[in-house]
């Protein structure tokens, strides 16, 4: 079309390859972010979900749950999170009363992002008013179908370190 455009008024036709590469590149990503999405919602999001509730469950973790956090479309997260508990720090005052600091206990999330990929991101357990919480920690980016037990496995591993770190720094 923009050829017998030029032709009709006896131009040299611009050379388009470029930006036609380019629009063809872009209508590979958008068709990928379609698939990580779709991939995603059917299959890698209860895999990571199902096998957090199986690591839980076989390895008899104590404080510990993992849920979906649906609120987002296309942005949902799967989190693995160390309940809240007393830090066992308490601020007694004069008058007989006291307070009970709360440690809240840090999370791993598995967090669809804008482009369908998945990053994963630990949090550390911090102590109101007392210990700050910190910046969450960028563990990874992962496309959908690099998703597997092993992977997740890992990343678990990996978190209930820092966790034990966190409590008993090495």
């Amino acid at each position: 079309m923009i050829e017998s455009y030029f032709q009709k008024l006896n131009l040299n036709p611009m050379d388009l390859t470029g930006i036609i590469n380019k629009f063809n590149d872009l209508n590979n990503a958008l068709g990928q972010i379609e698939e990580n999405r779709k991939l995603w919602e059917s299959e890698k999001k209860d895999l990571i979900g199902n096998t957090l509730a199986e690591i839980i469950n076989t390895s008899n973790l104590k404080g510990f749950t993992a849920f979906n956090d649906d609120a987002y479309k296309n942005h949902e997260n799967v989190i693995f999170s160390r309940n809240d508990s007393r830090s066992g720090i308490v601020l007694t005052s004069s008058d007989g009363g006291f307070k009970s600091f709360i440690k809240e206990g840090g999370s791993l999330i598995f967090s669809q992002v804008y482009n369908g990929n998945i990053d994963v991101i630990m949090t550390l357990p911090h102590i109101e008013d007392i210990i700050p919480a910190s910046d969450p920690i960028k563990l990874g980016v992962l496309n959908p179908k690099d998703i597997t037990e092993d992977s997740i496995c890992n990343y678990v591993e990996r978190f209930i370190e820092e966790l034990r770190d966190w409590e008993i720094p090495q």
